[in-house]
């Protein structure tokens, strides 16, 4: 019989490399925990369809992207950078998330964020 380690733990799906058009610069993507992932789901349905504010994206684009070992590159708190980055580019990198790393079956996270 399996145990919970064997269902649950091991190997995560390995990150993804993309390149933002704008800036041509390359940035991995990783694929968050459940609890990571699920957090975002609850607080992008809580918006009931507004446009997500600034901290969202901010938290959102600091859960997927990934540093060279492919691990969160940043902590909530360090989410902050983000602000300071491109807008073309910020919003590129968290609709691509929500396209690929964040995407579930159902779609429940990237449909609500393109609302």
């Amino acid at each position: 019989m399996l145990t919970a380690e064997d269902i649950f733990g091991g190997t995560a799906s390995a990150p993804i490399e993309v390149t933002m058009p704008q800036s041509k610069k390359s940035v991995r993507l990783r694929y968050p925990t459940f609890a990571e992932w699920y957090s975002l789901v609850e607080s992008h349905r809580q918006l009931e369809g507004r446009d997500p504010p600034a901290d969202l994206i901010a938290r959102t684009l600091a859960t997927c992207i990934a540093g060279p070992d492919g691990k969160r590159r940043l902590t909530d708190e360090e989410a902050e950078v983000v602000l300071a980055g491109r807008p073309a580019d910020v919003i590129w990198l968290f609709k691509t998330c929500f396209e690929t790393v964040l995407r579930d079956d159902d779609q429940l996270v990237g449909e609500d964020a393109k609302k």
